[in-house]
């Protein structure tokens, strides 16, 4: 409440962290990937959702993590305005992102900045790269960057 104390507290369950969390530090492989506070971090983050014949070579690398399937693709970016510039005239639908989202995409993410390699290779088909995603509670980061 006085901000006089932090509580680190390491978790995968984004439900947890969603009621409990000030500031959201995110680690997988041992390589720190997000440490914001977690209105920065859902407020950078992005869902976008469109045919899969929007994705290329050019377009890939504006995501951090894709998921593809016949309903066509779901990707994380934080860079919605070069979305936006590279699907010109398409249609394709930008939502927010959850925390959960964020942990999901980003863990299907090949490295960081931002989140994806510079050869645009951002998908990997499991889950078992995610590390820690952890919080501290108070009114200071616990470790920024």
């Amino acid at each position: 409440e006085g901000g006089d104390t932090a509580v680190l507290f390491s978790s995968h369950i984004t439900s947890d962290l969603d009621r409990v969390a000030d500031y959201i530090t995110f680690i997988q492989d041992g390589v720190l990937r997000i440490s914001e506070t977690k209105e920065e971090v859902l407020e950078r983050h992005a869902l976008v959702k469109g045919d899969v014949d929007l994705l290329t070579e050019a377009t890939r690398p504006l995501f951090a993590g894709i998921v593809t399937g016949d309903f066509g693709f779901v990707g994380l970016t934080i860079d919605v305005e070069a979305v936006r510039d590279a699907f010109d005239g398409e249609s394709f639908v930008v939502d927010r992102a959850t925390l959960e989202d964020v942990v999901f995409y980003t863990g299907r993410g090949a490295g960081w900045p931002p989140f994806f390699s510079s050869s645009g290779k951002s998908e990997r088909s499991s889950l078992s790269g995610i590390g820690s995603m952890c919080s501290a509670s108070s009114s200071w980061p616990l470790y920024r960057p």
